[in-house]
């Protein structure tokens, strides 16, 4: 929470959320008439920075508890003044956790909220689809996007890593990480049982890479449809 509250401080020099219990219903906020139009997201009294995640569906909770996690940092923050006066507006944009939806999300931030950042966003289905916005918009200005929840490799691997602020260690990391832990006590048949789209894709990579440090290679592998039912069986 610290280093994601210090780096908003540092890169926006700026930064505001309202005391909601929750994410407003339709996902949406106003932008301010006072937004300089060579400078978005910037007024004289706030920072509008943009939030594209899932807020409805199956997965709504995974934006939820990032919504609050972020909301508390800004009111902490705001609480104190702000920054340079100005307090952090939290816009938010629902992609559902569909690839389709990612891109069209992000867009609504940038071109009608006119949000200075997009950050906080969830999964890699729809991080592979939005992150051309997030390029297109850091070649011609100085958007960028911070803190995705999600490990994929392609947002800290050309072209778009210049873009991307990561927070958390990659997947590659995670699985290689704990291919070594099993590999530590002696487990070397491994097997995966990953989500059938860009995520479980991305954690099976890294899983094979982490094997093949050791020599070794996956035994069994299984995918699972993204949004199945808590109710299906995967026996």
């Amino acid at each position: 929470m610290k280093a994601l509250l210090t780096f908003c401080i540092v890169a926006l020099a700026t930064v505001g959320c309202t005391n909601q219990p929750s994410p407003p219903s339709d996902a949406a906020s106003s932008t301010s008439p006072d937004v300089d139009p060579s400078n978005p997201g910037v007024t004289p009294t706030e920072i509008q920075v943009g939030m594209n995640a899932v807020f409805s569906g199956p997965s709504a909770g995974l934006g939820i508890e990032m919504w609050r996690g972020a909301t508390t940092a800004f009111q902490e923050a705001n609480a104190g003044g702000g920054v340079h006066g100005r307090t952090i507006n939290l816009v938010l944009s629902d992609d559902r956790y569909e690839a389709d939806s990612a891109a069209p999300a992000l867009t609504k931030l940038i071109m009608e909220d006119r949000v200075f950042n997009s950050g906080w966003s969830v999964g890699t289905p729809t991080m592979v689809k939005f992150l051309p916005v997030v390029l297109e918009h850091y070649e011609t200005g100085t958007f960028f996007h911070f803190g995705s929840f999600t490990g994929a490799q392609a947002q800290r691997t050309a072209p778009y890593a210049p873009a991307v602020f990561n927070v958390r260690a990659s997947y590659r990391q995670e699985t290689a990480a704990m291919v070594d832990a099993y590999v530590a006590l002696g487990r070397k048949k491994i097997g995966i049982f990953v989500q059938d789209d860009a995520y479980g894709a991305d954690g099976r990579e890294g899983t094979i890479l982490g094997l093949q440090k050791h020599g070794l290679k996956l035994i069994a592998e299984t995918r699972y449809p993204r949004g199945q039912k808590y109710e299906t069986s995967v026996a």
